[in-house]
């Protein structure tokens, strides 16, 4: 019983701390705006994966500052190659820059993560009742 308690306990913080950050990542793609700048940015750096695909990092400037930006998801590594120049945008209002496309697949795949750990949130949930 008291293992079933502790399961049911951790699966909740999990699925909370999932819960916690697609919210997080919805609320960044709603600030988005359709009025936002185009900078161009280089690959300075790619991040591979025992699973073959890579996770680019872009280097950009911006009011003499560089700066960073790391891909939330992983891509195909004929997509993306060291010295490519990739378009990002650049929110003026919170300063961080950020591509569409990478920001609609980090909602889904924590979508889907959140949606799976609420299956095993009710899982246990059931088997604490039975």
């Amino acid at each position: 019983m008291i293992i079933k308690l502790l399961l049911l306990f951790s699966s909740c913080i999990v699925f909370f701390s999932f819960f916690k950050l697609l919210v997080k990542s919805m609320n960044q793609f709603l600030k988005t705006k359709s009025d936002d700048m185009d900078i161009k940015a280089n690959v300075v750096s790619i991040v591979p994966y025992m699973t073959g695909d890579v996770q680019p990092i872009l280097q950009y400037e911006i009011d003499g500052i560089v700066k960073e930006y790391i891909y939330h998801c992983r891509c195909s590594p004929d997509q993306y190659s060291i010295g490519d120049e990739v378009n990002l945008k650049f929110s003026k209002k919170t300063g961080l820059a950020y591509d569409k496309e990478d920001l609609i697949k980090g909602i889904l795949i924590r979508l889907i993560a959140t949606i799976i750990m609420m299956c095993a949130v009710l899982f246990f949930a059931c088997d604490l009742i039975n």
